[in-house]
């Protein structure tokens, strides 16, 4: 089948996802025998082959060969029960389940070099600006755990964290807790498909981006959103959280 490469515009905020290309399928003319008829199998056959290509996703590599794939609202990728299919995530699940359009963004994971934490090497891996990668992360005020989600160049600011759930004071959780409530490792801990339902907050400087990445549930995947969807599924309120 012969493919023609288009390449989209971008603007502005969401050029730092760019480039991607779009594979679409180039309607091939109907097949004909020898006396210049038109040949129903083979027409059969030419429009499978049609129908085929359409469904082909958008993809995008760069030079460490991450890949990003885009998903439409809704899908059939969770269970009946809201867990993710096999191959999926509980995160993906959520996602797919509210009907929320979001893109996954695939690297190899490496445990070399992790000084700077998961956030920047997703950064560095997928080649996007870390002030657009945002980390969830859990912390502890006495009477309830809450969940933080800031830029992977920053850091959580406990104390705005506290004042913005009404507390006095918070502490980050204990790891072993956040992966326990979470359903998920550090490093791959999504604000979506917790295993146990937190209030969350979202650093406000997310809503400079028509889309920011989140975890999305394990390590060398994450997510895009726009960040009004993910307050709206979340019920997060939003405030400045992050320290540089």
């Amino acid at each position: 089948m012969d493919y023609k490469i288009s390449k989209p515009a971008v603007s502005g905020r969401t050029a730092a996802l760019s480039p991607w290309y779009s594979r679409n399928p180039i309607s091939k003319p109907a097949a004909k025998d020898g006396k210049g008829r038109e040949n129903p199998r083979r027409r059969r056959h030419a429009r499978r082959e049609q129908l085929h290509g359409s469904n082909i996703v958008s993809m995008r590599y760069n030079e460490s060969m991450s890949k990003r794939s885009k998903h439409a609202t809704g899908g059939k990728d969770e269970g009946t029960n809201g867990t993710a299919a096999k191959g999926g995530t509980p995160a993906i699940a959520q996602l797919r389940k509210a009907g929320v359009p979001f893109e996954t963004y695939e690297y190899e994971h490496s445990s070399d070099h992790m000084d700077e934490g998961y956030g920047i090497e997703a950064a560095q891996r997928l080649g996007l600006d870390p002030h657009q990668i945002f980390k969830t992360l859990m912390a502890d005020t006495g009477s309830e755990r809450v969940i933080g989600i800031v830029p992977v160049s920053g850091h959580l600011d406990l104390k705005a964290l506290a004042a913005a759930v009404g507390a006095k004071k918070a502490a980050m959780a204990d790891p072993d807790a956040a992966q326990r409530e979470s359903g998920y490792v550090l490093g791959g801990i999504s604000p979506f498909g917790q295993r146990t339902r937190h209030r969350t907050v979202l650093d406000e400087s997310a809503l400079n981006f028509d889309s920011i990445l989140v975890s999305g549930g394990k390590r060398g995947l994450d997510v895009s959103v726009n960040p009004a969807d993910l307050v709206t599924l979340l019920r997060a309120a939003t405030a400045s959280i992050a320290t540089w």
